[in-house]
């Protein structure tokens, strides 16, 4: 675009006073206060965002190369008008350089219907008084054809169906309502100019597919309605929000918190994730075909390629590619921030491990290799045949130090206190993150660690084996209690145990 289709003819038209009287205003209102031209400077100044819902919000930006005093600018939507320096100066300076940006709070805006012009004087019939113009929900609603002769809008254009709590962002590129796109968590002050409003501030950041279930969190600097968000687990199967049993968080999820739900209850069309292989796409609407950023908000696939809708997704920048996915086990977990996509910016849940077997007094200490916080009280333990003690149930775990709820590098030790305890001559242990699978499987997906002493060939270690979570059957830790792991996250098997 030509950015000089919205500079404002005051330099030629000198220090003329332009009253906005009933003869060019057609709502008849009376001439607001009297103003002062702006100095004749080569300018641009536009709209760069506008928040019309909820604490309405004005970001006015200098496109051009020289500094302009825009204290003397009005704004006029429909039957309201005010100067730019009676406003509220959020950021900035009404001494606008070039590049950079001001936002104003004071001025109402209507929700529904509306339209919005940036003035050099009160002349609001003028097309050389007006330097930028949009409109929202209605065509021809205010001073539509006053900036369809200034040729800085197209007539009978208009910005239809934005969320309430949302922001209009110029995108830099023309005179039509195609040009703003729709944020919806405002970013006054940070989305720069000739960059569309597509940051997915609404985000997956952990799919569980062995519990079913989802975590979304808000990294907007504002709350976010998001109970008609759509989510595509598969083809044909979309979900909405409101549909799920929230776990924890609210549907109008406030800035920085996260939203748990879980997909297996819910009022309707409710469906399990895969194990093995996925994708999961979450929509602002129902748009489920849609490349746009502003619709499809986020996107994870795990173990397999050329999942649903993957395409869509790295077209709209939610993902790197369609070969990637998140390996491993799940629940996979977001570790980026908001403008972090594809699959470096997930983590698989593999490397929770025991570290220390005591036998003597039924303790087993587990640590946190992961990189992000792990709850461990829906893990459990398969101590004998038919013995399954879940680690957060007291009346069959008792933790002795620490909690649960594992940071990075912490550990956990408790003390089992199911019949049999931890068995003491030729035993093992399993460890699983959840019974969702059962506990006689061979799933990666929910085998955590496996350990076994003082013979070979213990209960179900071929489970273990083909998890990867032990590396033979003949295996087996020499020496007595306690038994004491020395490996890395990833190493498993005997060698890296040692018994006294």
């Amino acid at each position: 675009m030509n950015y000089f289709k919205k500079i404002s003819l005051l330099g030629i038209l000198g220090l003329f006073f332009f009253a906005c009287s009933s003869d060019d205003d057609p709502y008849g209102n009376s001439n607001p206060a009297p103003n002062q031209n702006p100095p004749g400077t080569s300018s641009d100044i536009v709209f760069q965002e506008v928040r019309f819902n909820q604490n309405d919000r004005i970001e006015l930006v200098n496109l051009g190369s020289s500094t302009v005093d825009i204290s003397a600018f009005w704004l006029c939507s429909r039957f309201s008008y005010a100067q730019l320096s009676s406003l509220t100066l959020e950021s900035g300076s009404l001494n606008l350089a070039a590049g950079d940006s001001v936002i104003l709070s004071g001025f109402s805006l209507n929700d529904t219907e509306a339209d919005l012009g940036l003035f050099s004087t009160n002349s609001f019939g003028s097309s050389s008084a007006i330097l930028d113009f949009l409109q929202w929900g209605s065509a021809g609603i205010g001073r539509e054809s006053v900036a369809v002769e200034a040729g800085i809008w197209t007539a009978g254009d208009f910005i239809q169906g934005i969320a309430l709590g949302s922001s209009l962002v110029y995108d830099g590129s023309g005179n039509a309502a195609s040009d703003y796109s729709e944020n919806p968590s405002p970013s006054l002050g940070d989305t720069p100019v000739n960059t569309p409003a597509s940051t997915a501030n609404i985000r997956l950041i952990q799919v569980d597919t062995d519990q079913e279930i989802v975590e979304i969190k808000n990294f907007g600097p504002d709350s976010m309605d998001i109970s008609s968000y759509q989510l595509c687990l598969g083809p044909g199967q979309y979900n909405i929000l409101s549909d799920y049993t929230t776990i924890t968080g609210n549907l109008n999820l406030a800035a920085n918190e996260t939203l748990r739900i879980n997909l297996s209850s819910g009022s309707q069309n409710v469906t399990a994730l895969p194990d093995a292989s996925g994708a999961l796409g979450l929509f602002a609407n129902t748009s489920f075909s849609s490349t746009s950023p502003d619709e499809l908000k986020d996107f994870v696939q795990w173990g397999a390629a050329n999942q649903n809708r993957v395409d869509q997704a790295v077209t709209a920048g939610r993902w790197g590619g369609a070969t990637e996915f998140v390996a491993g086990a799940s629940p996979y977990t977001f570790v980026g921030d908001t403008s972090n996509t594809g699959v470096s910016q997930w983590i698989d849940d593999t490397i929770i491990r025991m570290i220390t077997i005591n036998t003597s007094n039924d303790e087993v200490t587990i640590k946190n290799f992961d990189q992000v916080e792990r709850d461990l009280s829906n893990y459990f333990f398969c101590t004998l045949a038919g013995v399954y003690p879940q680690l957060g149930n007291a009346s069959e775990v008792q933790i002795i130090t620490g909690d649960l709820s594992l940071s990075p590098n912490e550990e956990v030790t408790v003390k089992v206190l199911t019949s049999g305890g931890v068995v003491d001559t030729n035993g093992s242990i399993f460890l699983f993150s959840s019974n969702a699978l059962g506990f006689n499987n061979q799933n990666a997906a929910v085998t955590r660690d496996f350990a076994q002493w003082q013979a070979a060939n213990g209960f179900r270690v071929d489970n273990a084996v083909s998890t990867g979570r032990w590396d033979a059957a003949s295996s087996f830790i020499a020496g007595v209690s306690p038994y004491t792991f020395s490996g890395t996250a990833s190493e498993v098997g005997a060698s890296f145990w040692s018994g006294n």
